[in-house]
């Protein structure tokens, strides 16, 4: 089977990096995988050495005619089996050129309604939807976004984010570079883009009424639009000595099997992949209390704290650091939750879809 993935850029968020695990099984199992973007971004190159075929676009910005034209003649040429669109940018670009060359086309839904605000970029994708012969979400709240937009005549599916099980049982734990305070010392992670969706100013709050009971030393893994004014808030607050901006780290397993904790409080997710290659590693996590997570995970396997609360944030970081064998126990409960999430699998499933989209058509 040919398959034509499509995506803006290659950076480091959850979208692109499922797009490796998937794109590079799926060569693996003898498909012809194409991915055409617009900029490498930091796993262009890890798709290559899976033997996935890479294709640059240029232009001005997503929306640039040129683009548009570029990925039209891709598409004509290369005849793909399917058409697969992640993140909105590429699904505008997807629904236009896959509609034109009548490829099967499919959209990759990676948030939910929260993500989503009423502007004009949004209603265009919502409107082109309508022409998908399937949408694929990763979680229930994706797929609840689009019964009120395509109702039943786009078929829709949820297939949970992929987690490689067998590559992160080979990692072997290791201390981070230069870590935050002193070496061998207990620290709690965060990553993830720094964007306000993430709330990472709160759980840097957070980190300062924490140190109060407990030692508390935090790394955050990733970058994004907001790292400044972190950086800004980490001085005022006193804490360059216990947070530590470490920028975008791959491979970040090492580092989880390590940490103390993973520390997420985003105000909305759609399924976030720092928080299942956490439990992967069996590294406690806690986790704002936002249905994305508990979908995931409940008491038993996580500590859950109020994201607009900075107390709650707080309390959660103590009773997690003061209590190691509670987040012992937590952890090897969270793991259970990683059933039918292999690369194998989820790839399947993708085939399973693939084939009703190409075999099928798009019916109810």
């Amino acid at each position: 089977m040919r398959i034509l993935h499509a995506i803006p850029t290659m950076g480091g968020g959850g979208a692109e990096v499922q797009l490796v695990y998937l794109a590079a099984t799926q060569s693996r199992k003898g498909n012809d995988v194409h991915v055409m973007l617009a900029a490498r971004g930091v796993h262009a190159d890890r798709l290559e050495k899976a033997g996935v075929t890479v294709h640059g676009l240029s232009g001005r910005n997503n929306y640039d005619p040129a683009v548009i034209m570029q990925a039209s003649n891709l598409v004509r040429r290369l005849r793909p089996d399917v058409v697969q669109t992640w993140l909105p940018q590429m699904d505008v670009i997807g629904a236009l050129v896959a509609h034109r060359n009548r490829a099967p086309w499919i959209l990759s839904e990676r948030a939910s309604a929260a993500a989503y605000p009423g502007i004009w970029k949004y209603r265009l994708r919502a409107f082109l939807a309508r022409r998908a012969d399937g949408i694929v979400s990763n979680s229930a709240a994706g797929s609840a976004y689009w019964q009120n937009r395509v109702g039943e005549r786009v078929r829709r599916w949820v297939v949970p984010n992929a987690v490689p099980l067998e590559e992160i049982e080979l990692v072997t734990a290791s201390e981070p570079s230069e870590p935050a305070g002193s070496p061998g010392s207990s620290f709690v992670l965060f990553v993830g883009r720094l964007s306000p969706d993430k709330n990472v100013e709160n759980l840097i709050r957070g980190v300062a009424l924490a140190r109060k009971h407990v030692p508390v030393r935090a790394i955050l893994c990733g970058t994004g639009p907001w790292e400044s004014g972190l950086r800004l808030l980490t001085r005022e607050l006193d804490l360059e000595e216990d947070v530590r901006f470490a920028g975008y780290v791959s491979p970040i397993w090492p580092w989880m099997k390590r940490a103390s904790a993973l520390a997420l409080v985003s105000r909305l997710e759609g399924e976030p992949n720092a928080a299942l290659e956490a439990i992967a590693c069996r590294c406690p996590v806690i986790l704002s209390d936002i249905p994305a997570h508990r979908d995931l995970l409940d008491e038993n396997g996580a500590i859950f704290v109020n994201p607009e609360s900075v107390e709650d944030i707080a309390r959660g970081l103590v009773q997690s650091l003061q209590d190691p064998e509670g987040a012992r126990l937590r952890a090897e409960s969270a793991r259970r939750c990683l059933e039918n999430r292999s690369l194998e699998s989820v790839a399947d499933r993708y085939w399973e879809i693939y084939e009703s989209v190409i075999f099928e058509g798009n019916r109810p």
